[in-house]
């Protein structure tokens, strides 16, 4: 299934919504042109040619004006690119996240997997901050956090949940 690439038309649309998700794995696999298996850039040779199956690859769109595309045939003005696909032993995780995702699951039961807030400064956080509607997303969501990180903090054992 070849990609196209997009052109615009004189036509006025109108964008009704849009959609951000995660792929599933076999769904990635279905759409790449290759599987990407070597771990070398370029041969040892005198002209340092693409390793194939490697990351560089000629079959996932041409890197030189004067050499085309070896899956659609066109040049680097008209090559939108292929998608090529790595298998990965183990997950990757990206570390910006590893402090958020910490703090966060701190603040989780690991038994029942409830947050572990009372329900009265649950319930706060939640109608004060999700339920204004007025508010922009982002200003919620900064809000939220901020008010969030500030009790987190000083979390007493009274506000803890027992109850697992």
């Amino acid at each position: 299934m070849p990609k196209d690439q997009y052109r615009e038309t004189d036509v006025a649309r109108k964008i009704s919504h849009v959609t951000f998700g995660v792929e599933s794995a076999e769904s990635m696999q279905q759409q790449s042109h290759i599987h990407v298996v070597a771990k070398n850039l370029y041969n040892q040779d005198i002209q340092r040619t693409p390793v194939p199956y490697g990351v560089l690859d000629k079959r996932l769109g041409t890197n030189s004006k004067e050499s085309p595309c070896q899956t659609c045939g066109k040049n680097i003005n008209e090559c939108v690119g292929h998608f090529g696909y790595i298998d990965l032993e183990l997950p990757v995780f990206h570390v910006g996240y590893f402090r958020s995702i910490i703090s966060i699951l701190q603040t989780i039961c690991k038994k029942c997997g409830h947050v572990l807030l009372d329900e009265c400064f649950y319930n706060t956080l939640v109608i004060t901050h999700f339920s204004n509607q007025a508010l922009d997303h982002l200003k919620t969501r900064k809000r939220f956090s901020s008010t969030f990180k500030r009790k987190t903090g000083k979390i007493s054992r009274k506000s803890i949940r027992k109850t697992c």
